[in-house]
Parts: structure tokens; C-alpha cells; sequence
């Protein structure tokens, strides 16, 4: 298990529950025709996740979804998963 820069043990997801969440990602990407964002919209996400404490700045994750945000955030198609609701939504 790694550790955050607290030394708090970072969790994630069950590996099934990040592997169906990534077939519905890919699902939706591919049924947007594959629809990605731009650089200004990708970056605003990106300081949206850098600002939560759901995300692990260390792998750049979401410990809510598991995902990576490298990718994730390129799809038009998804949105923010945090359980208290979106902070940012599709395209």
C-alpha cells in the first residue's frame, strides 16, 4: 500500500470496481466518437482535481474512481466522480 506525503495509507477502489469503471469510460468515449477536450478545459479539471482531497497528487488519481487523471480528464465524455457530487461534468 503506498503511503501519502502525511504517511497515511492512500486507498483506492476494489481492482474489479476500477476495471468496470474504466469499461464504462471507455464505453461512453467511444460512443462520443472518441470526443476529447481541449488544452484550457483539460487544465481546468486538472486544478478541480489538484484542489480535492480525493486526489492523489503523488500518482495522479482519484481515489474515488481509481482512474488516471491523465486520461480521464481528456474525455469530453466523463465527469468528476466525487461521491458528494461532480465538480466537473461532460462536454
Amino acid at each position: 500500500m503506498r503511503l501519502d506525503e502525511n504517511g497515511d495509507p492512500v486507498e483506492y477502489p476494489s481492482l474489479l470496481t476500477q476495471a468496470g469503471t474504466t469499461l464504462k469510460a471507455v464505453a461512453k468515449f467511444a460512443a462520443s466518437g472518441c470526443k476529447t477536450v481541449d488544452q484550457d478545459r483539460y487544465e481546468r479539471r486538472l486544478e478541480i482535481c489538484r484542489g480535492c482531497p480525493l486526489f492523489d497528487a503523488t500518482a495522479s488519481r482519484c481515489t474515488s474512481c481509481g482512474c488516471l487523471t491523465s486520461v480521464k480528464l481528456r474525455m469530453a465524455s466523463e465527469s468528476c466522480p466525487h461521491p458528494e457530487g461532480a465538480r466537473w461534468g461532460p462536454e
